[in-house]
């Protein structure tokens, strides 16, 4: 190498010293540059869309949401230099997968979106409404560890990946994707936060799921304030009216449909929120004095109450804590 520069340069004499360092400075700057430049290229959103006609789908429909003027760069890689350059490098092997056509279909989400990328653009300090009703405290949930996407996964993408949108089997194929294709798809219900999310989160962390707990104008009906009373008539109110436990109760919790004759014990056994107590033996049950006290309670709660699980016209679901019917022990032969 040494003689190879002494071909060159004359590395005795200054002038020779100052040409070597002015020619590797110019090559340093041309690497440099050149890799800025690919860098900047390849965060394009165009250049999804240009190397990877399979990403049609996620490209059409992040150009149609509110995410259009956000590079897909500054949500799918972490903030910083350092974390861009690392992501290049573990997707050099992208293009190699493209063209030898053994990519995985359909393309799908990989990596989790951190909250730091959400906050380069977003204050988690922010009183936001939707219509005035809705209570969001952001900095609540990102103090509790949620992820941002745990509500917004559909704010880019219309979760169109989750909903079958893009696979061999899906009605549109990549190529034929359009813009006003994406429009019709990347509809509110998909791109904004729903309800059945928040109910479910909330359940599952064992937060409260009381109207007032997310709503300002919204609140719990006042008969269901009285747990104890509400927990005996509650059902037989559903059997007058069941269509306004659904209003409510079916945010988060439906579940597989089962068919009674009885549309409120239907509507029951096919709801999580319902099934989560229906599926429980009652306190007292199991003790060794309920067959004596049974019918007692009976007289004073009325049959339909122990009907929600003993039942002998319906076949009822696995989950309910007995398949012992009424009629078992008092049967009478016609």
């Amino acid at each position: 190498m040494k003689k190879l520069l002494s071909r060159w340069f004359d590395l005795s004499t200054t002038e020779g010293k100052l040409k070597l360092f002015i020619v590797a400075s110019g090559i340093a700057l041309m690497v440099t540059v050149g890799m800025a430049g690919t860098l900047a290229l390849t965060n394009q959103p165009e250049f999804c869309s240009m190397c990877h006609k399979t990403m049609t789908p996620e490209y059409t429909t992040w150009a149609v949401t509110s995410h259009a003027n956000v590079n897909c760069t500054a949500c799918h890689i972490k903030p910083g230099l350092v974390n861009t350059i690392e992501h290049k490098i573990m997707t050099l092997k992208e293009p190699v997968l493209y063209f030898t056509g053994t990519w995985e279909k359909p393309v799908k989400p990989t990596e989790t979106l951190e909250n730091e990328s959400c906050l380069s653009c977003h204050s988690k300090n922010r009183n936001f409404t939707v219509g005035g009703d809705l209570i969001i405290p952001h900095e609540r949930h990102e103090e509790a560890g949620v992820l941002c996407v745990s509500c917004h996964s559909g704010v880019a993408h219309a979760k169109i990946y989750e909903r079958g949108l893009t696979g061999e089997e899906a009605e549109v194929q990549p190529e034929d994707w359009t813009m006003k294709y994406a429009e019709t798809v990347a509809t509110p219900e998909f791109t904004d936060p729903d309800m059945d999310t928040c109910i479910q989160c909330h359940h599952k962390r064992s937060v409260p799921i009381s109207c007032e707990t997310c709503h300002k104008d919204i609140y719990t009906p006042d008969n269901h304030k009285n747990k104890t009373a509400w927990q005996t008539s509650h059902g037989l109110e559903a059997e007058k009216d069941v269509q306004s436990c659904r209003s409510c109760h079916n945010y988060g919790f439906t579940d597989k449909k089962i068919e009674l004759d009885n549309p409120a014990a239907a509507y029951a056994w096919s709801n999580n929120f319902c099934s989560s107590c229906h599926s429980k033996m009652p306190p007292g049950h199991n003790n060794t004095t309920w067959r004596n006290e049974h019918g007692a309670v009976e007289k004073q709660k009325g049959l339909k109450n122990c009907e929600a699980c003993h039942r002998s016209n319906d076949k009822l679901p696995d989950k309910a804590p007995t398949k012992v019917s009424c009629n078992k022990c008092h049967y009478t032969p016609e």
